[in-house]
């Protein structure tokens, strides 16, 4: 509502008491821009919401981990694609902001959808705090402690959440998760 009031009501089975999803990809966009500078920050956390509200409507889960400004990986990363050179996500916003023509918006258009669907596939999606876009459909090497576990709550995204969240603060600046019952978390330092 206006006054900021809400109610959720949850048709998937998530517990009620876990994270609510606007909160966690309200903590995923601000640590994917925290180290963009202002306005482009605002602007590009936006853009971020937007994209992220629209990805989490369909029925795929979907794993994210930001890294630091200037990384480009890190030896958890096993398999996976990751780009050649990151993709600047804060320039495509800001040249439309600028610049709001066909081209522009386009570009801006082209870029959620190319972010819904990379959040589609299996595997992580690496972005840095600067905004950029890293890679996708990536995989990391569970701990061996990991696998020797009893089996615990939750699948494999679960667990490849909980290990990213493990290199928060150290390798990585934000880990987010979603499950496909609807089940969501983000661990940002």
């Amino acid at each position: 509502g206006l006054g900021g009031l809400s109610r959720h009501v949850f048709l998937s089975g998530a517990r009620a008491e876990n994270t609510l999803p606007t909160v966690a990809m309200d903590e995923l966009a601000l640590g994917l821009t925290a180290d963009v500078s202002e306005p482009a920050r605002s602007l590009t956390r936006d853009f971020y919401r937007r994209v992220l509200f629209e990805a989490m409507q369909a029925p795929h889960g979907a794993l994210v981990a930001v890294l630091p400004q200037g990384k480009s990986g890190l030896p958890l990363f096993v398999d996976g694609v990751l780009l050649g050179e990151p993709l600047d996500l804060v320039a495509r916003v800001m040249r439309y902001h600028h610049e709001p023509d066909i081209d522009s918006s386009s570009a801006v258009r082209a870029t959620a959808q190319l972010l819904r669907g990379m959040m589609a596939t299996d595997g992580i999606t690496v972005f840095r705090s600067d905004g950029f876009l890293v890679g996708y459909n990536v995989f990391i090497r569970h701990p061996e402690t990991l696998s020797r576990e009893a089996a615990r709550v939750g699948g494999a995204r679960r667990r490849t959440y909980e290990v990213l969240c493990g290199w928060v603060g150290r390798e990585l600046t934000t880990a987010f998760f979603r499950s496909r019952d609807g089940a969501v978390a983000c661990c940002r330092d």
